[in-house]
C-alpha cells in the first residue's frame, strides 16, 4: 500500500501544464471547469494527472493508454490484470493519492476553524459527539473522525450518497478503535496530523499499518511530469 503526499505552490505558472489537459477524462474535464476558485481548479487538475502518472507507474504503461470505468456511485476503477485500487482527496496546499491492491480510501482535510460542536450534533453520532466535545482539542478529535468517516465511505464507493452519520466509530479509552466490521468485511484505519494542520486518514480492507508513504515538492512534481530540474 502507498500514500503519496504532494505538497503544492500555487506561486508556480501551472500554464506549463496546460498540453496535460486533453488526457484526462472528459468527466473530469467538466468537473474541473465548474470550480470557481483558481486553486480549486489546479487541486482537481493536478490530482487526477499525477494519479495517472502514479498508475503508469504501475502498470508500465502511458499516460494516454489508461482508461477508467465508473462503478454504481462514480468510484472510478481500471480492468488490469494486476489488482490496482486508488483513491484521492485534496485540501488546502495538499493533495493526498493512496494506491493498494484491495479497496482503499484516503481523506485530508485542512484543521480550519470550525463551530465543532454544531457541526457534531448534525452530522456525527451521539458517541461521536461525546467524544469529540467532552475533553479538551475538539479541533483535532472533530477532524480525525470527519477523515475516518470520509476515507470509509470513499473505500467502500459510497462517498456522498450515504450521510456521515450512518457509519460510528466507537472509542475505547478516548481511543477510537483502528478497525471494525461491516458486511463481512473487515475494514482498517490509520490517521495522522500533518504539520498539525492538516489531518489525513486511510481505510483498506488489507491492514494498513505498514504503508509505505511519498512526500512531493512542487519542484518534484515538476520535474516528474514536466522534467523540470529538480532543486
Amino acid at each position: 500500500m502507498q500514500i503519496h503526499l504532494l505538497n503544492i505552490d500555487y506561486r508556480y505558472d501551472f500554464n506549463n501544464y496546460k498540453s496535460f489537459y486533453p488526457i484526462l477524462d472528459k468527466e473530469i474535464r467538466q468537473k474541473i471547469s465548474k470550480f470557481v476558485n483558481e486553486k480549486d481548479k489546479i487541486r482537481s487538475f493536478l490530482s487526477h494527472l499525477f494519479l495517472r502518472y502514479l498508475i503508469s507507474c504501475e502498470l508500465c504503461c502511458e499516460l494516454v493508454d489508461i482508461k477508467f470505468k465508473y462503478g454504481k456511485y462514480g468510484k472510478p476503477y481500471i480492468d488490469s490484470e494486476k489488482a490496482l485500487a486508488f483513491n484521492i482527496s485534496h485540501s488546502g496546499k495538499f493533495i493526498a493519492i493512496a494506491i493498494g491492491s484491495e479497496e482503499i480510501g484516503v481523506d485530508i482535510q485542512e484543521c480550519i476553524n470550525l463551530d465543532y460542536k454544531e457541526l457534531s450534533s448534525s452530522f456525527f453520532t451521539q458517541q461521536e459527539y461525546e467524544y469529540i466535545t467532552c475533553q479538551s482539542n475538539m479541533r483535532g478529535k472533530f477532524f480525525k473522525i470527519w477523515t475516518l468517516k470520509e476515507s470509509y465511505l470513499k473505500a467502500t464507493g459510497r462517498g456522498l450518497y450515504s450521510p456521515l452519520n450512518s457509519i460510528c466509530f466507537s472509542s475505547i479509552n478516548n481511543e477510537i478503535k483502528p478497525y471494525f466490521e461491516e458486511n463481512n468485511k473487515t475494514y482498517y484505519f490509520h490517521s495522522e496530523f500533518i504539520n498539525d494542520d492538516y489531518c489525513m486518514s486511510v481505510c483498506s480492507t488489507k491492514p494498513v499499518e505498514n504503508f509505505q508513504f511519498y512526500q512531493y515538492s512542487q519542484s518534484k512534481i515538476n520535474y516528474l511530469l514536466l522534467g523540470e530540474n529538480y532543486n
